[in-house]
Protein backbone atom coordinates (compact mmCIF):
# COMPACT_ATOMS: atom_id res chain seq x y z
CA UNK A 1 0.00 0.00 0.00
CA UNK A 2 1.15 3.56 -0.86
CA UNK A 3 2.48 5.47 1.67
CA UNK A 4 0.03 8.25 1.09
CA UNK A 5 -3.11 6.03 1.84
CA UNK A 6 -1.28 5.07 5.22
CA UNK A 7 -1.44 8.58 5.44
CA UNK A 8 -4.65 9.44 4.33
CA UNK A 9 -5.98 6.77 7.01
CA UNK A 10 -4.23 8.08 9.55
CA UNK A 11 -5.29 11.57 9.41
CA UNK A 12 -9.20 10.03 9.24
CA UNK A 13 -8.68 8.31 12.56
CA UNK A 14 -7.90 11.24 14.11
CA UNK A 15 -10.55 13.67 15.54
CA UNK A 16 -11.21 17.46 13.27
CA UNK A 17 -11.50 19.34 16.42
CA UNK A 18 -7.63 18.50 17.51
CA UNK A 19 -8.21 16.05 20.20
CA UNK A 20 -5.19 14.03 20.81
CA UNK A 21 -5.13 10.26 19.95
CA UNK A 22 -2.59 7.69 21.30
CA UNK A 23 0.05 5.68 18.80
CA UNK A 24 -0.91 2.62 20.19
CA UNK A 25 -4.71 3.23 19.27
CA UNK A 26 -3.62 4.57 15.83
CA UNK A 27 -1.37 1.86 15.04
CA UNK A 28 -4.29 -1.48 16.38
CA UNK A 29 -7.10 0.23 14.39
CA UNK A 30 -4.38 0.72 11.02
CA UNK A 31 -3.64 -2.98 11.48
CA UNK A 32 -7.57 -3.91 11.44
CA UNK A 33 -7.44 -2.42 7.58
CA UNK A 34 -3.83 -3.39 6.89
CA UNK A 35 -3.26 -7.07 7.61
CA UNK A 36 0.35 -6.88 6.65
CA UNK A 37 1.44 -3.36 8.61
CA UNK A 38 5.00 -3.20 9.45
CA UNK A 39 5.27 -1.00 12.77
CA UNK A 40 8.18 0.60 11.24
CA UNK A 41 5.85 1.99 8.17
CA UNK A 42 3.58 3.73 10.41
CA UNK A 43 6.48 5.42 12.16
CA UNK A 44 7.85 6.57 8.87
CA UNK A 45 4.37 7.70 7.69
CA UNK A 46 3.17 9.05 11.13
CA UNK A 47 6.85 11.25 10.97
CA UNK A 48 6.40 12.57 7.72
CA UNK A 49 2.87 14.07 8.19
CA UNK A 50 3.99 15.51 11.16
CA UNK A 51 7.28 17.54 9.15
CA UNK A 52 4.57 18.07 6.68
CA UNK A 53 3.03 19.75 9.07
CA UNK A 54 -0.67 17.63 8.70
CA UNK A 55 -0.17 16.13 12.59
CA UNK A 56 1.52 17.37 15.45
CA UNK A 57 2.77 15.83 18.62
CA UNK A 58 0.73 15.58 22.05
CA UNK A 59 1.33 14.02 25.26
CA UNK A 60 0.43 10.99 26.65
CA UNK A 61 1.82 7.35 27.57
CA UNK A 62 3.87 5.69 24.46
CA UNK A 63 3.25 9.48 22.71
CA UNK A 64 -0.10 10.75 20.87
CA UNK A 65 -0.99 12.39 17.56
CA UNK A 66 -3.44 15.10 16.33
CA UNK A 67 -4.87 16.91 13.70
CA UNK A 68 -3.94 19.73 12.83
CA UNK A 69 -6.24 22.56 11.58
CA UNK A 70 -5.03 25.30 9.45
CA UNK A 71 -7.88 27.73 10.85
CA UNK A 72 -6.87 30.00 13.41
CA UNK A 73 -8.49 29.98 16.90
CA UNK A 74 -11.09 32.40 17.52
CA UNK A 75 -12.24 33.31 20.69
CA UNK A 76 -14.82 36.07 21.42
CA UNK A 77 -14.29 38.56 23.87
CA UNK A 78 -15.56 41.79 24.63
CA UNK A 79 -15.16 44.61 22.36
CA UNK A 80 -12.72 46.58 23.76
CA UNK A 81 -10.54 44.01 24.63
CA UNK A 82 -10.18 43.27 20.95
CA UNK A 83 -7.13 45.15 19.51
CA UNK A 84 -6.17 44.99 15.68
CA UNK A 85 -2.59 43.39 15.04
CA UNK A 86 -1.60 46.90 13.52
CA UNK A 87 -2.21 48.68 16.59
CA UNK A 88 -0.45 46.16 19.06
CA UNK A 89 2.77 46.87 17.15
CA UNK A 90 4.19 50.49 18.13
CA UNK A 91 2.92 49.84 21.95
CA UNK A 92 4.62 46.26 21.67
CA UNK A 93 8.43 47.72 20.19
CA UNK A 94 7.77 50.05 23.29
CA UNK A 95 7.85 47.60 26.15
CA UNK A 96 10.69 45.65 24.29
CA UNK A 97 12.94 48.43 23.78
CA UNK A 98 12.25 50.05 27.56
CA UNK A 99 12.37 46.63 29.19
CA UNK A 100 13.48 43.36 27.22
CA UNK A 101 16.73 45.32 27.02
CA UNK A 102 17.31 45.83 30.29
CA UNK A 103 16.02 42.53 31.39
CA UNK A 104 18.39 40.83 28.76
CA UNK A 105 21.20 43.14 29.46
CA UNK A 106 21.32 44.35 25.79
CA UNK A 107 23.85 47.58 25.34
CA UNK A 108 24.97 47.57 21.44
CA UNK A 109 21.49 47.02 19.66
CA UNK A 110 19.13 48.05 17.26
CA UNK A 111 15.13 47.49 17.20
CA UNK A 112 13.24 47.49 13.70
CA UNK A 113 9.50 47.78 13.01
CA UNK A 114 9.51 45.34 10.17
CA UNK A 115 5.98 44.79 9.47
CA UNK A 116 5.22 47.88 7.78
CA UNK A 117 7.04 47.58 4.50
CA UNK A 118 4.47 47.92 2.05
CA UNK A 119 4.86 46.24 -1.03
CA UNK A 120 8.56 46.34 -0.49
CA UNK A 121 10.15 42.63 -1.57
CA UNK A 122 11.52 40.64 1.34
CA UNK A 123 11.76 37.51 0.07
CA UNK A 124 8.09 35.80 -0.30
CA UNK A 125 5.43 34.07 2.56
CA UNK A 126 6.82 33.99 6.36
CA UNK A 127 10.14 35.73 5.55
CA UNK A 128 8.90 39.20 7.46
CA UNK A 129 8.56 39.30 11.18
CA UNK A 130 6.80 41.59 12.68
CA UNK A 131 9.53 43.40 14.92
CA UNK A 132 13.19 42.50 14.97
CA UNK A 133 16.11 43.23 17.10
CA UNK A 134 19.80 42.52 16.65
CA UNK A 135 21.83 43.10 19.57
CA UNK A 136 26.14 42.60 18.87
CA UNK A 137 27.85 41.31 22.56
CA UNK A 138 31.10 40.69 23.29
CA UNK A 139 32.03 38.44 26.03
CA UNK A 140 35.71 37.49 27.77
CA UNK A 141 36.48 34.64 26.81
CA UNK A 142 34.97 34.16 22.99
CA UNK A 143 37.21 35.37 20.53
CA UNK A 144 34.94 38.12 18.49
CA UNK A 145 31.72 39.51 18.82
CA UNK A 146 28.66 37.59 18.72
CA UNK A 147 25.37 38.63 17.04
CA UNK A 148 21.73 37.72 17.71
CA UNK A 149 18.91 38.21 15.07
CA UNK A 150 15.83 38.04 17.63
CA UNK A 151 12.30 38.03 16.10
CA UNK A 152 8.66 39.00 17.66
CA UNK A 153 5.67 37.89 15.72
CA UNK A 154 2.90 39.02 17.45
CA UNK A 155 -0.79 37.75 16.90
CA UNK A 156 -4.13 39.15 18.12
CA UNK A 157 -6.33 37.32 20.37
CA UNK A 158 -8.65 36.78 17.70
CA UNK A 159 -6.22 35.36 15.25
CA UNK A 160 -3.81 32.76 15.97
CA UNK A 161 -3.34 29.03 15.95
CA UNK A 162 -1.26 26.44 15.04
CA UNK A 163 0.10 27.83 11.74
CA UNK A 164 1.77 30.84 14.01
CA UNK A 165 3.80 28.65 15.45
CA UNK A 166 4.95 27.15 11.89
CA UNK A 167 5.08 30.80 10.83
CA UNK A 168 7.75 31.79 13.74
CA UNK A 169 9.98 28.72 13.53
CA UNK A 170 10.22 29.23 9.59
CA UNK A 171 11.95 32.42 10.96
CA UNK A 172 14.94 30.14 12.04
CA UNK A 173 16.42 30.35 8.55
CA UNK A 174 17.73 33.89 9.27
CA UNK A 175 16.79 34.43 12.93
CA UNK A 176 18.98 32.65 16.08
CA UNK A 177 16.14 33.18 18.50
CA UNK A 178 12.14 33.76 17.60
CA UNK A 179 9.20 34.55 19.72
CA UNK A 180 5.62 33.93 18.93
CA UNK A 181 4.01 37.30 21.07
CA UNK A 182 0.41 36.56 21.70
CA UNK A 183 -1.93 39.18 22.91
CA UNK A 184 -4.24 37.34 26.01
CA UNK A 185 -6.40 40.37 27.17
CA UNK A 186 -7.75 37.77 30.41
CA UNK A 187 -4.40 35.93 30.90
CA UNK A 188 -2.78 32.65 29.82
CA UNK A 189 -5.99 30.81 27.85
CA UNK A 190 -6.70 26.93 29.63
CA UNK A 191 -8.00 25.23 26.62
CA UNK A 192 -6.28 22.40 24.86
CA UNK A 193 -5.66 24.75 21.37
CA UNK A 194 -3.44 26.89 23.49
CA UNK A 195 -1.93 23.79 25.40
CA UNK A 196 -0.90 22.20 21.62
CA UNK A 197 0.89 25.77 20.77
CA UNK A 198 3.08 25.70 24.19
CA UNK A 199 3.91 21.53 22.62
CA UNK A 200 4.42 22.43 19.27
CA UNK A 201 6.63 25.75 20.51
CA UNK A 202 8.21 23.66 22.47
CA UNK A 203 9.09 20.99 19.78
CA UNK A 204 10.24 23.50 16.84
CA UNK A 205 12.29 25.53 20.09
CA UNK A 206 10.23 28.69 19.55
CA UNK A 207 9.86 31.19 22.08
CA UNK A 208 6.21 31.82 23.47
CA UNK A 209 5.21 35.20 25.04
CA UNK A 210 1.88 36.35 26.05
CA UNK A 211 1.22 39.74 26.94
CA UNK A 212 -2.13 41.09 28.55
CA UNK A 213 -1.48 44.85 27.30
CA UNK A 214 1.34 45.85 25.01
CA UNK A 215 1.70 49.21 26.75
CA UNK A 216 2.37 47.74 30.18
CA UNK A 217 5.98 45.18 30.92
CA UNK A 218 4.14 43.73 33.46
CA UNK A 219 1.75 41.60 31.96
CA UNK A 220 4.07 40.29 29.97
CA UNK A 221 5.34 36.85 30.41
CA UNK A 222 7.72 34.58 28.30
CA UNK A 223 6.42 30.85 28.77
CA UNK A 224 8.67 29.00 26.77
CA UNK A 225 12.47 30.41 25.90
CA UNK A 226 13.37 29.68 22.51
CA UNK A 227 15.89 27.26 21.28
CA UNK A 228 19.24 29.58 20.09
CA UNK A 229 19.59 28.56 16.40
CA UNK A 230 23.10 28.88 13.85
CA UNK A 231 21.61 30.12 10.81
CA UNK A 232 23.89 30.15 7.56
CA UNK A 233 25.33 33.87 7.92
CA UNK A 234 24.27 34.56 4.22
CA UNK A 235 21.00 34.00 4.92
CA UNK A 236 20.98 36.23 8.21
CA UNK A 237 23.23 38.90 5.56
CA UNK A 238 20.69 38.54 3.31
CA UNK A 239 17.55 39.25 5.81
CA UNK A 240 19.44 42.26 7.09
CA UNK A 241 20.01 43.67 3.87
CA UNK A 242 16.82 43.59 3.05
CA UNK A 243 14.75 43.92 5.70
CA UNK A 244 16.83 46.53 8.35
CA UNK A 245 16.49 50.30 6.81
CA UNK A 246 19.56 51.93 5.53
CA UNK A 247 20.12 53.87 8.60
CA UNK A 248 19.95 51.31 11.16
CA UNK A 249 22.42 48.85 8.81
CA UNK A 250 25.22 52.07 9.16
CA UNK A 251 24.56 52.07 12.66
CA UNK A 252 25.12 47.74 12.85
CA UNK A 253 28.13 48.28 10.43
CA UNK A 254 29.67 50.77 13.22
CA UNK A 255 28.65 48.50 16.07
CA UNK A 256 30.27 45.56 14.41
CA UNK A 257 33.34 47.57 13.65
CA UNK A 258 34.14 48.95 16.99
Amino acid sequence: MEDSEIGKMILELLPKDGTTKGNKFILSELKKKIKDLEESKYWEVRNSLIEIGKIGRGRGKGGAIFFISPSPIVQKKDKEQRLKESDLYEPFMRSIEEWWIKNYIYDNYLIEMTANQGKRKTGGKWTRPDLTLISIKSYQYVIGKVMDVITFEIKPLDNYGIESVFETASQSVFAHKSYLCIHTPSGKPQTPDFERIEIQCENFGVGLLIFEDPHKWETFEVLLEPRRKEPDPFEVNEFIKKQIGENKKESLSRMIRS
